[in-house]
């Protein structure tokens, strides 16, 4: 069975690798919880104490005489509560435990995908997002579990960029938009698709805020770390928004849409009496 195991958890890793960096942080074992999750999950599908001829014999007899294993007949519910306390027992950043879960077979991977079962990624959007605005908003048509299992990572891409601080400074505009924050891009200005892609990442953040009741904020905060992302765009030397050098020249700083959007985060994420967004300058 443990062949099996390692087998399904191969077949699967490429696919998980292409589902993981297309969308959260790359692949990586959870805390103890996970583990303990994982073990009672496979201990499912063992005897109390199995013998090698045992596990042979689970193995030959898979589906012996029409019958499943243990494992196999974990109802779907029970198999989501799971996967759900894993996923969403830390509200904050990308469910990462999620794909270590569905490296344990096929059937893992096909009852929690994405595609397969979108109202189980729905759920994990409401732990971790605010909905009621955006239910408000959009209203319950578009606001259906394909759509916000397609959010979850779409939203996920987007705050993991700003976490990399991809176009806060002048060199990481001039390199494309895709760098971090270092000042030695070379990529020759900003291509159309770069922009494009800053754009859908600021203006995912304001939204965001304006739905905020609590859980959007934090993942901004905490998460996406958009502080230093503001911080690092209005006030550092080489900073995005080229405020320090226009006000140097005696000089507004450009009036665009993306000093715009930026300003509106910058004053919905600013404290009263709080002034680790903005250093003197």
């Amino acid at each position: 069975m443990w062949t099996e195991v390692n087998q399904a958890a191969k077949i699967n890793k490429k696919e998980i690798r292409s589902w993981n960096d297309n969308s959260y942080d790359k692949c990586r074992v959870g805390p103890p919880v996970v583990a303990a999750v994982v073990f009672t999950v496979i201990r499912f599908s063992f005897p109390s104490h199995p013998s090698s001829s045992s596990i042979i014999e689970t193995k030959t007899n898979f589906y012996h005489e029409g019958m499943l294993t243990p494992f196999y007949s974990i109802p779907q519910e029970v198999l989501e509560g799971i996967a759900f306390f894993v996923a969403a027992s830390e509200p904050i950043g990308p469910p990462r435990e999620l794909s270590t879960l569905m490296l344990l077979n096929r059937r893992m991977y096909t009852s929690l995908s994405s595609t397969t079962n979108p109202s189980f990624h729905s759920r994990i959007f409401a732990a971790k997002f605010d909905t009621a605005a955006l239910v408000r908003r959009l209203g319950p048509s578009a606001t259906t579990a394909s759509k916000l299992a397609v959010e979850l990572r779409r939203r996920f891409l987007q705050l993991k960029r700003l976490r990399m601080r991809v176009g806060c400074t002048v060199g990481a505009l001039a390199a494309g938009g895709g760098g971090g924050g270092g000042a030695n891009g070379s990529g020759g200005g900003m291509t159309e698709e770069a922009m494009r892609a800053l754009h859908e990442m600021l203006w995912t953040a304001y939204l965001m805020m304006l739905e905020n009741d609590g859980l959007n904020e934090r993942q901004l905060r905490e998460y996406a770390r958009l502080d230093g992302w503001l911080r690092a765009f209005w006030f550092e030397e080489d900073g995005g928004s080229c405020a320090r050098l226009a006000i140097r020249d005696n000089a507004w700083p450009p009036n665009n849409d993306i000093s715009a959007v930026t300003m509106w985060l910058f004053w919905f994420l600013l404290r009263p009496g709080v002034s680790h967004l903005a250093p003197p300058l």
